[in-house]
């Protein structure tokens, strides 16, 4: 009854908790994608058959959804899985069910409802250090949501120069491990090597050398990058 759409509503999806989770938090997420979807997306509306499965609003939740367990919780990583497979790195949220069952409790406990706005307020802050980063490298900011769109694709291809490359949820979800617990300080105190700092990551990711493709050394050299980038800028290490 609530699906006007000629395919079916996905389980675990913004699509479904569009329809029932509680209008306050679905109105903010759907306020602050809106805020910067020119740059800051995962499908984006200029592609050709453009078909809106809300996935931009979804990519949000699922980061505030993050957020919400590492602050209530204290154990992110928990919730968000990082692994290897082959010669790169993956990550992925361990269960969307639980995303389902946080929006639902949510939905139903008022101290609750207010500690996820607040993580979705912290997801806008750490999109807002996104942009600081970018503007202290870019070229050209005449047309900034567009040098904003290209220096994130720049960091996610991590070198590579594919035609078929596509954004994922996982480079959004490292992307947040790396910047989210920045200060301010930190990200003006260190400029360019810092935008260099998080591409070596990204590069490490997607490219895991032959000699650490066995007995997951890939996944614990990764990590140890992680930690060493978490001790270079002084925040909690994840």
């Amino acid at each position: 009854r609530l699906n006007d759409k000629p395919y079916p509503i996905r389980e675990n999806s913004f699509e479904m908790w569009n329809s029932w989770v509680d209008k306050d938090i679905i109105s903010k997420i759907r306020k602050y994608v809106k805020i910067n979807l020119d740059w800051f997306y995962i499908k984006s509306k200029k592609q050709i058959q453009y078909r809106d499965r809300m996935e931009n609003e979804e990519l949000f939740t699922l980061l505030a959804y993050l957020d919400f367990r590492k602050t209530y919780n204290k154990e992110n990583m928990k919730y968000l899985e990082i692994y290897q497979k082959g010669d790169r790195i993956n990550a992925r949220v361990r269960d969307k069910k639980d995303v389902t069952s946080v929006m639902s409790s949510i939905s139903e406990d008022v101290e609750l409802k207010e500690a996820f706005l607040c993580s979705i307020e912290n997801i806008l802050e750490f999109i807002n250090k996104l942009i600081i980063i970018f503007k202290i490298v870019l070229p050209d900011r005449s047309n900034l949501n567009e040098s904003l769109e290209q220096m994130l694709e720049l960091v996610f291809k991590a070198g590579k120069t594919t035609i078929n490359y596509r954004r994922t949820l996982q480079d959004f979800y490292i992307l947040w491990v790396l910047v989210n617990n920045l200060s301010s300080d930190s990200i003006e105190n260190n400029e360019h090597q810092l935008i260099n700092d998080i591409k070596s990551i990204f590069i490490k990711m997607k490219n895991i050398d032959k000699s650490e493709i066995l007995n997951n050394l890939g996944y614990e050299s990764f990590i140890n990058a992680i930690e060493k980038f978490d001790k270079k800028y002084k925040y909690v290490s994840v």
